[in-house]
């Protein structure tokens, strides 16, 4: 994750990007390569559409049988009605004229299905 993070900050030009870590080492059972590059896509995502001066946060943590990974931010969000539909391959959701991050999550979350049978990714 740190990876990510270190890969994606000399893009994110006014924006500060805090990294939350468990205070504990722990071990996950995960593809790092794929991994890694849903994070960058979440992270790059969120430096696209943050307004500037606005923090991002990557976080993880464990949760009962799960580690968890999470990019928050304060982008435009996608509309609640929207969100079933950019699981959908090659779906891209388009507002006001321009792209938003629905084909990045599409992306992030089908990557996500192929890291092991035991990894979903989930659009909070």
């Amino acid at each position: 994750m740190v990876d990510a993070v270190r890969k994606c900050r000399s893009r994110a030009e006014g924006h500060g990007i805090r990294v939350e870590l468990p205070t504990l080492p722990v071990i996950v059972p995960m593809e790092p390569n794929l991994i890694h590059q849903v994070l960058v896509n979440m992270i790059d995502n969120a430096i696209r559409y943050t307004p500037g001066g606005d923090d991002i946060i990557v976080r993880s943590y464990p949760k009962e049988k799960e580690m968890m990974f999470e990019v928050e931010d304060f982008g435009p969000g996608i509309p609640e009605n929207e969100k079933e539909r950019i699981f959908s391959r090659f779906y891209t959701l388009r507002k006001r004229g321009g792209r938003t991050d629905a084909a990045v999550w599409a992306w992030a979350y089908q990557s996500a299905e192929q890291l092991s049978p035991l990894t979903t990714g989930v659009l909070g």
